[in-house]
């Protein structure tokens, strides 16, 4: 198999059970004990050395075998089961009692309904939630949640990985502000409001990030969660230079926020910085 060969040039000799292989080195420990593990039919990868995994999509990025454009011309994404088969997922809109679900009334309590949902994107099967993300209207990477029955908050389906970038969702490449949130269920809030969004996933700005930011030439605003600590700002100050903060402390979330007033604090926040370059401008 063309990728397990190209694998084995990075990683060693490998041996194949079940559905996993595991390969001889890690190259991130450099452990050289059969210890590499990747799983083609979830595309997930693991090291049970060092304890890091993440997408196989990710994992060829790092390693130099393909990129994303060249994985789809030779037709990798489709041979090994890891796009994504929709068809095994359903809209949200053909689920009977849908208003039972553990995880309808939180999205209604984030003023979201079905149809923002399915205008992202959403799908489900089962109890899991399928967000995709879109790049030129092709899903480049996607994450799957599901809610913990009786609790408020998400967990991580087994055989699943947390996201490891930056997720982007591009209203129109001509606007060029872009807010800067923490969470996925922020994400659509504020694309819904109309905006371009970056969803940090838990994760830092990469440097793949901040070319894109400085390469379109986009005007990023933080649109943080309230509890939010003061060096993370002073990261953005000094990656991205002046900033733009939407003030949602009275909140928890973005995503708590109503469309009209979250519209209007990221207005209040864009003329603020404007207001601040005018001065400057106006005491040279």
């Amino acid at each position: 198999m063309e990728l397990i060969d190209r694998l084995s040039s990075k990683l060693g000799s490998s041996v194949l059970r079940g559905n996993e292989y595991l390969f001889k080195e890690c190259p991130f420990c450099h452990n050289d004990r059969q210890n590499f593990q990747i799983n083609l039919v979830y595309g997930v990868w693991h090291c049970w050395s060092c304890n890091k995994g993440g997408k196989v999509l990710t994992l060829l990025k790092l390693l130099g075998i393909f990129d994303i454009k060249e994985l789809g011309q030779v037709g990798l994404i489709e041979k090994e089961k890891w796009y994504l088969n929709l068809e095994e997922w359903l809209p949200l809109s053909v689920v009977e009692n849908v208003d039972k679900r553990c995880w309808f009334n939180y999205f209604r309590n984030k003023h979201l309904t079905i149809a923002d949902l399915e205008n992202w994107g959403i799908r489900i099967k089962g109890e899991d939630l399928l967000f995709p993300f879109f790049r030129d209207g092709s899903i480049i990477y996607w994450v799957i949640r599901r809610m913990a029955l009786d609790k408020n908050y998400w967990m991580q389906p087994k055989g699943w990985s947390k996201s490891e970038e930056c997720l982007y969702r591009i209203n129109s490449i001509y606007d060029k502000r872009l807010i800067i949130v923490e969470g996925i269920v922020d994400g659509i809030k504020v694309f819904k409001c109309g905006y371009n969004v970056l969803i940090l996933c838990g994760t830092v700005l990469h440097e793949v990030d901040k070319q894109f930011i400085f390469r379109n030439n986009m005007q990023p605003i933080l649109c943080l969660d309230s509890d939010v600590k003061e060096y993370k700002y002073e990261e953005f100050k000094k990656h991205l230079g002046l900033y733009k903060v939407v003030d949602i402390f009275q909140y928890d979330d973005p995503s708590d926020i109503q469309e009209k007033e979250l519209i209007e604090k990221i207005e209040r926040a864009e003329n603020y910085v404007l207001g601040i370059r005018l001065r400057k401008k106006f005491n040279k």
